[in-house]
């Protein structure tokens, strides 16, 4: 099943491209190591559970119309 983009998103992946990246960036500071097992096993129990986690950009057919979002299998 497929989800139209709303129309800001749309315009946000309009804007991006190689010389305008339109990349939300995060830093975390930490007090110490953290395993990569733990921070995989966090992002799939607290992300992954939000359906536009697993979700992929369909972009328009013949780039006519709004892209979508649609299930990654």
């Amino acid at each position: 099943m497929r989800t139209p983009f709303r129309p800001v998103d749309a315009s946000w992946l309009r804007m991006d491209d190689p010389v305008n990246l339109m990349v939300v960036t995060g830093v975390l500071v930490l007090d110490g190591p953290v395993p990569l097992s733990r921070i995989r096993g966090l992002v799939e129990e607290r992300l992954l559970r939000f359906g536009r986690f697993r979700s992929r950009v369909v972009p328009p057919f013949a780039g006519v119309g709004v892209p979508s979002w649609s299930a990654w299998s």
